[in-house]
């Protein structure tokens, strides 16, 4: 028995457990939250955690229509995120927690499935994807492991519940489920029959929403062992399968940017992998926001290699605050051109700089050269220019008196 953690004591999943036992059945925590007792770190320590809030799913033996009226009775804000499939979302001031009804699926296409109620804790484990994620634990600590998911994650193991074939054909996203747990947890392994299943499941990665596809493919790219699963999926020809070209960037290439991997956003490290000139297909075909669209056309252009080479000599900040807001992935091209040479403390100073602010305004340059429209434009980035080339050391004085001489 593990020590009860203390998101146990949660006051919003407490009240979870008493609403359960007061509508005549049992909550109990299953998923993410149970299994991150058995398992190590999972993202680079340099990285920021993509989850900084409790990621709690609660599984009841209850009728989720009948739990739902009693949380609301009892001031608890109920969302109906998914009823469907018997799920609602309790929030209580910071924290949400996704509630779901014991169930069983049944008739599965690859993306959907009959969701039937059940009362039994035994089917509600057998229909899920892997043994790890079918770990359950009671509001005083008792774990339950209906179908050995604790035994596999003493082992290392990574498998998948019953028949791997079925469980993929079941719901194809799974496929990538696998490859993002490998690498939010590096020292899982799986079964060779179970990654050939993940091979012959490559097709049906066709069927599933872009949304869903880069949801997990960030979660990969943001474990402690992304670089080994990239490898995987160039040797699984994931993404061909997803993308319809190869990644580019090769594990040698990957060891060269390892520090740099983990400050990176998503649409960053979807350009390393695809090639900067493909990052606007990238982020339009997995439906990314506009922001991350504007930041791809942006990569996609590029910088000149006497800016990129500038980010490993003292002119660093001077690059840094010409290449805003994509230095650090232009320090990341500059090392896999050989322009400069991978160093911590470099990028460190890269990722932590703080721009300074130019001391000559548009209605400066106004007033001091009597300009108008696009000219004033032109000639606040002609002193722009002059004060980075001075390491930002010109004052506003200076800075319009030499552009008096021009």
């Amino acid at each position: 028995m593990t020590p009860s953690p203390t998101w146990l004591s949660e006051k919003c999943l407490r009240k979870i457990f008493h609403l359960a036992r007061l509508c005549g059945g049992e909550a109990r925590v299953v998923g993410g939250m149970v299994r991150g007792l058995y398992l190590p770190h999972r993202y680079p320590r340099n990285s920021k955690p993509p989850i900084t809030k409790l990621d709690i799913d609660v599984a009841i033996s209850v009728p989720i229509t009948e739990f739902a009226e009693a949380a609301r009775a009892h001031g608890l804000a109920v969302y109906e995120t998914g009823l469907s499939h018997g799920t609602v979302t309790v929030r209580e001031a910071d924290n949400q927690i996704e509630v779901t009804q014991l169930r069983t699926d049944h008739d599965h296409d690859g993306r959907h499935a009959r969701i039937e109620p059940t009362k039994s804790w035994q089917a509600d484990a057998e229909r899920r994807d892997f043994t790890m994620n079918a770990l359950y634990m009671d509001e005083a600590g008792n774990l339950y492991d209906p179908v050995g998911g604790l035994a596999d994650l003493k082992e290392g193991r990574l498998r998948f519940i019953g028949d791997a074939g079925k469980r993929l054909a079941e719901d194809y996203l799974r496929l990538l489920r696998a490859l993002r747990f490998r690498a939010e947890y590096p020292n899982l392994w799986m079964a060779d029959s179970d990654r050939d299943a993940l091979q012959a499941a490559l097709e049906g990665l066709a069927s599933l929403s872009v949304e869903r596809i880069a949801t997990e493919l960030e979660k990969l790219c943001q474990g402690i062992g992304a670089e080994a699963m990239i490898a995987e999926m160039q040797a699984l020809a994931v993404d061909r399968a997803v993308f319809g070209k190869n990644f580019i960037l090769a594990a040698d290439q990957m060891a060269k940017i390892r520090i740099i991997w983990p400050l990176l956003n998503f649409n960053e490290r979807l350009a390393l992998l695809l090639g900067k000139g493909q990052s606007v297909n990238a982020a339009v075909h997995l439906k990314l926001s506009r922001r991350d669209i504007k930041q791809a056309k942006r990569l996609a252009a590029g910088w000149p290699e006497e800016q990129l080479s500038m980010l490993g000599t003292q002119a660093w900040q001077q690059a840094v605050y010409i290449l805003y807001p994509d230095a650090v992935f232009a320090y990341a091209e500059a090392v896999l051109a050989g322009l400069v040479a991978p160093d911590d403390a470099r990028l460190r100073h890269i990722a932590s700089f703080q721009l300074p602010r130019c001391p000559v305004r548009g209605g400066d340059v106004k007033t001091a050269f009597e300009l108008t429209g696009n000219e004033i434009g032109a000639k606040l980035a002609q002193l722009e220019a002059m004060w980075v080339a001075s390491n930002f050391t010109m004052t506003g004085e200076e800075l319009l008196a030499a552009g008096g001489d021009e």
